[in-house]
């Protein structure tokens, strides 16, 4: 069964690719997804994201207390959606959300295209109590239109992971654009909310059965993760990739990269972990390339963080938003800044904490995946 559904989903994949319907090519496939309605409510959430499998988490617990009514999918085929990354995370997406929650998002690319998202955030926020505004990914210059609000009561929620937030990633325009829209504003800054607490590494560090549980309640949305993996982490960890390791390489050691680069994906990152070169791995690529070697459902938990501290029992050190857009940090000023801010913190790191998060992250992907027909544990 896993095999046929892998091969209905690389069938969409190629459909997409040639100008296909993604409707008519999952109803052609026999493609299944959840049916998650939304809970009811006159707030509205809009997320600004990349797609990546932690988005795809961080919306999937969004729509457990909110409904999400307006989708910006923000492009960079330069770079991140290269090959057939684009198709595969509108797959991913489809098989997670539904394809009637398809029609609430936007994909941005031009100028045009920031102008149709903000008509429909528009048309979504107008008749809003309040609007809950989820900036997971990099600004890219289309935050000054995007983040307009005809209802007089905005949330702004930020991930400020370093890549999203510094310069050319995020513009002069969409920081002020935030600025402006946010009071206050709750930045979510990794580093600063897991205190480096390991099983926040990573999903499968915190909750290491996920790709099983995943496959339990919706197969056709963990096919989908893990065909769009194979190729987007394999991309973040290649041979040549700047950032691969955390220190130069001795000549013989880039001899050895280049020959085990040569090698097919899996065997490549086997030999990675178990070689002589992991201790010179970066280490927030760790994770990536065991996921790899050894086949297992991995990522960043990040942006999945964001929905989960809103709601979860957190500290929070409130004061004003400082951002360096060289660097991309953040941070609280008890003076002055760009916005008043507040930033969570875990409280107390303890494991107790941690397992209780867990449980709070995997009820509501779990919920928000599963098929009709699918057992919840």
């Amino acid at each position: 069964m896993a095999g046929e559904i892998a091969e209905a989903i690389t069938q969409v994949i190629e459909g997409l690719r040639v100008g296909g319907d993604l409707r008519a090519l999952f109803e052609q496939h026999g493609v299944r997804t959840p049916q998650c309605p939304a809970p009811p409510s006159d707030e509205v959430a809009v997320v600004y994201t990349d797609l990546e499998p932690d988005d795809i988490f961080a919306i999937l617990c969004i729509r457990k207390v909110r409904p999400v009514s307006a989708v910006v999918f923000t492009v960079d085929r330069e770079k991140k959606d290269t090959g057939s990354i684009l198709e595969k995370k509108l797959v991913m997406a489809a098989t997670a959300f539904g394809l009637d929650f398809m029609a609430s998002m936007v994909i941005v690319e031009s100028p045009s295209d920031q102008e149709k998202a903000s008509d429909l955030i528009r048309s979504v926020a107008e008749a809003a109590s309040t609007v809950f505004w989820y900036v997971l990914a990099p600004g890219r210059g289309n935050l000054t239109v995007l983040l307009r609000s005809p209802c007089q009561s905005n949330r702004v929620f930020l991930y400020s992971g370093s890549f999203n937030t510094r310069e050319p990633n995020m513009h002069a325009s969409d920081v002020n654009a935030i600025a402006a829209l946010a009071n206050p504003l709750t930045d979510l800054a990794s580093f600063v909310f897991t205190a480096g607490h390991p099983r926040l590494r990573s999903l499968a560090a915190l909750w290491p059965e996920v790709g099983e549980d995943c496959l339990q309640v919706n197969p056709w949305f963990a096919q989908a993760w893990r065909i769009f993996a194979l190729e987007f982490n394999a991309c973040l960890i290649h041979h040549q990739h700047p950032k691969l390791f955390k220190e130069p390489l001795a000549e013989d050691e880039k001899r050895l990269l280049k020959s085990i680069g040569e090698l097919s994906t899996q065997e490549y990152c086997r030999e990675l972990i178990r070689g002589p070169l992991a201790s010179k791995l970066a280490g927030y690529k760790v994770s990536t390339v065991r996921a790899l070697a050894e086949g297992l459902y991995d990522g960043p938990l990040c942006d999945a963080l964001v929905p989960l501290a809103e709601t979860y029992d957190v500290e929070l050190k409130c004061g004003f938003w400082v951002l360096d857009p060289k660097t991309g940090h953040t941070r609280v000023d008890d003076v002055t800044g760009l916005c008043p801010v507040m930033s969570p913190m875990l409280r107390g790191g303890a494991a107790a904490s941690v397992d209780d998060l867990k449980e709070e992250l995997r009820m509501r992907v779990l919920h928000g995946l599963a098929l009709i027909d699918a057992v919840l544990a």
